[in-house]
């Protein structure tokens, strides 16, 4: 059971909420540099640099610890796409719809790949593990494609700042909830099923299929994790203390 609601609601939603909230960064990262009288090619220029950091980090932890690093997934995107918080909305949303075909697509190879993955761990030695690691750092760019199209949603929220004005975008928050959960719920039922033994593919092209929809409604959970944290925070944030109604009283 406790499997059946990781799958369903935790595991690959997790990580769409963490792109989205990367692409939301790098809007904020972008208002800053390019302030009054700023230069927005100053913020793409900080953008590729942190993204290099980012890749340089990702490399020594698949090399030194794990192989299923994503902190060098963001440094590809960070890389490629760091002219996308100066892009119209219109050709923001064209680029998003080519990504999430392939972006989906680089996810469902991934996720097809994790137990080859988990034989790259250990090997004879210290330096021969690290060897067998540092060969999964040939699907980095693949893996900088499939957290794309989050991060891609990720700077549109910033722009129109939905985490910041809750208030302003409330309804549109609440229909994300109410259909983000339930869509991120339905597409994970294949894997969840097969994760506790109740369902396997009879085929690699539904097991393909199966991951491709998980993959695929993984952002609308990760959509919907990030408008209930944006709910709650202008729930709390309207919310006076005694302390607080004190100092105001006595202003």
């Amino acid at each position: 059971m406790v499997q059946w609601l990781l799958t369903s609601f935790v595991d690959g939603r997790a990580a769409p909420l963490f792109g989205l909230l990367f692409g939301y960064g790098l809007v904020q990262m972008t208002r800053r540099q390019a302030g009054p009288g700023g230069d927005p090619a100053n913020a793409r220029r900080l953008i590729r640099r942190r993204g290099l950091w980012l890749i340089v980090f990702g490399v020594a932890h698949v090399v030194l610890l794990y192989s299923g690093d994503v902190i060098g997934s963001y440094g590809v995107f960070a890389l490629l796409f760091a002219a996308a918080v100066t892009w119209s909305n219109r050709r923001l949303w064209w680029v998003l719809g080519v990504t999430l075909a392939f972006g989906v697509a680089a996810a469902t190879a991934l996720q097809l790949l994790a137990a080859a993955e988990a034989s790259l761990a250990v090997g004879p030695t210290l330096l021969d593990s690290a060897a067998l690691r540092a060969s999964a750092l040939i699907v980095l760019p693949i893996a900088g494609l499939s957290v794309a199209p989050a991060v891609l949603i990720g700077i549109w929220a910033g722009r129109m700042r939905l985490l910041e004005q809750p208030a302003r975008y409330r309804s549109v928050l609440i229909r994300v909830v109410l259909i983000g959960f339930p869509v991120a719920a339905l597409g994970a039922q294949p894997v969840a099923l097969q994760a506790v033994g109740l369902w396997a593919p009879d085929s690699v092209g539904a097991g393909a299929l199966a991951e491709a929809v998980f993959a695929a409604t993984g952002i609308a959970g990760g959509l919907a994790y990030m408008a209930t944290i944006a709910l709650v925070a202008d729930r709390f944030g309207q919310r006076r203390g005694p302390v607080t109604n004190a100092l105001v009283a006595g202003r």
